[in-house]
């Protein structure tokens, strides 16, 4: 039963490792740690990533100071536990001082020692929301504000391909029991190829028209347009797909 302050219970807070005032992605790992993403506010800016480790109750993470984060806020968090690589995806903050040309993958091992910074394509403003593809050391990013869509080798810092979108994404989401990704485009459902990234309409719902906060329970993908709540069968989705 809920009984504050016990059940839900505070474990701590990831601000005093990595400045993050916001945690904006929350990903569970196999190794028993919850990595976080977070934007940071007033004392800094840009963004901060960190992680919580369950049985230790312990808090660790780069500080955006100075892991040479300021300039960057967070689009995306995944962990990829097959290749020990925790990958942050940005998009420039252009409100500070001499922002950078370009947005950027920042790679890290899962003890958050960076690895690598890739640039996607040059000039592009945000490396959008990541998802996992069926390869491990793969990831594939979607930018809503350049439509674009881009298989990406976070290993070899290597752009495999990339497409563009019909129109701006209002939503999109992974099913994590069956790996599809799926896109709100206006009124349009869509599934995603994830070796293709082929564009593949499912069907017209215009309940959920611009719809932009989702969530996944059980089985069910819940969707939230406007003050609306809606519920999709993921089972019925697998099957248009």
């Amino acid at each position: 039963p809920w009984n504050p302050p016990t059940n839900p219970a505070l474990l701590g807070n990831y601000h005093a490792k990595n400045d993050a005032k916001y945690n904006s992605f929350l990903v569970a790992s196999g190794n028993g740690r919850i990595y976080s993403a977070g934007r940071c506010e007033r004392e800094f800016t840009g963004s901060g990533v960190g992680y919580f480790t369950i049985e230790g109750k312990t808090f660790a993470g780069n500080r955006a100071t100075i892991a040479n984060l300021t300039h960057f806020n967070p689009q995306g968090l995944i962990v990829d536990d097959a290749v020990d690589r925790v990958v942050l995806s940005t998009i420039i903050d252009k409100s500070v001082p001499s922002p950078p040309a370009q947005a950027q993958l920042i790679v890290y091992n899962r003890e958050l020692l960076e690895q690598a910074r890739y640039t996607v394509l040059p000039g592009l403003q945000d490396t959008g929301a990541l998802f996992m593809s069926d390869t491990p050391g793969i990831v594939i990013g979607l930018s809503r504000f350049s439509k674009l869509l881009y298989r990406f080798n976070i290993i070899s810092g290597t752009l495999l391909t990339h497409k563009d979108l019909p129109d701006v994404v209002s939503n999109s989401w992974q099913d994590p029991l069956t790996g599809c990704i799926y896109v709100v485009v206006g009124p349009t459902l869509y599934t995603i190829n994830k070796d293709t990234l082929d564009v593949l309409p499912l069907t017209e719902l215009s309940q959920i028209s611009g719809a932009n906060h989702s969530c996944v329970s059980g089985t069910k993908f819940i969707i939230a347009n406007t003050s609306n709540l809606y519920t999709l069968e993921s089972e019925a989705l697998a099957k248009l797909a």
